[in-house]
């Protein structure tokens, strides 16, 4: 494009940024740009000022803001001011019961309620990104803050558990009295704590979830029924936990993750159970 000479000695007045395109041709294999010009014959020649810039589209396509898909959708987080996008991902027919269901989805708010002392490290698909995944996990808490000075090992706190499906989160009570568990924010969905799976945990937990409509999904069972020895969904992660109290040291039934040896400072181990099996 060019521009009036005065942009070389003026360029805050507004009639010296005055931008003319000129009809230009891009050698890309020699990395050179080419136009025609026309000199004026005067005494002493003729200024022109020349100037690259990126268009918004060329024989390569565009650079345009890219429009939201029909096929996708968004929404403003109203009063927080997070926006939220999914794009929803065709899967194959399964061979029997339902498809998972999976999509792309970005959340403004997850980036803005990081902090310096919490893992920051975007998703592998982006920062803001998250693929649909769906898991129950339990928190522990530091041994230094439990009463062991100076030992940063994970300690038991109380019995928790908390689940994350299909996009939604809430956490899952446990009745002391009946040892039955259920969400939070109950929406008719029953929920049941199981153990003897073949997982690696050491009392194998594994965690059924039904909804209401009737879909089961289950968490942490690794070894499906009715699969080969070695075909397994790797679908359970631990992590060593300490107990040095009563709570943590008490049946292993209510306390699946502390060892059953009771011994005092015990280890025993955390579980996160991802990729649910669901059936219908």
């Amino acid at each position: 494009m060019q521009l009036p000479a005065c942009a070389l000695t003026t360029p805050q007045k507004a009639g010296c940024r005055t931008q003319s395109p000129l009809r230009a041709v891009n050698k890309r294999h020699k990395e050179q740009l080419s136009a025609p010009l026309t000199f004026a014959a005067k005494p002493g020649g003729e200024v022109k000022v020349l100037a690259v810039a990126a268009a918004a589209k060329s024989g390569g396509g565009d650079y345009k803001a890219t429009p939201l898909s029909a096929s996708s959708t968004w929404e403003s987080g109203g009063s927080s001011g997070s926006f939220t996008w999914t794009y929803p991902l065709g899967m194959p027919p399964a061979a029997a019961g339902p498809a998972p269901d999976l999509s792309i989805s970005y959340d403004s708010g997850s980036v803005d309620g990081r902090t310096a002392n919490t893992n920051n490290q975007g998703s592998w698909i982006g920062e803001g990104f998250d693929l649909t995944s769906s898991y129950i996990e339990r928190k522990y808490g530091s041994c230094n803050d439990d009463g062991q000075d100076d030992k940063f090992d994970l300690c038991w706190k109380y019995d928790n558990a908390s689940l994350v499906l299909n996009g939604k989160a809430t956490e899952l009570v446990k009745d002391d009295t009946s040892g039955t568990w259920r969400l939070k924010n109950d929406d008719a969905s029953t929920v049941q704590h199981s153990t003897g799976a073949d997982n690696g945990d050491d009392n194998g937990e594994y965690w059924t979830v039904t909804t209401g409509d009737g879909t089961k999904y289950v968490f942490g069972l690794d070894k499906l029924d009715g699969a080969a020895a070695d075909d397994r969904t790797a679908s359970v992660w631990t992590v060593p936990v300490f107990g040095d109290d009563e709570e943590s040291l008490a049946t292993p039934r209510a306390r699946p993750s502390v060892s059953a040896t009771r011994s005092r400072h015990g280890a025993g181990t955390s579980t996160t159970s991802r990729t649910p099996t669901t059936t219908p």
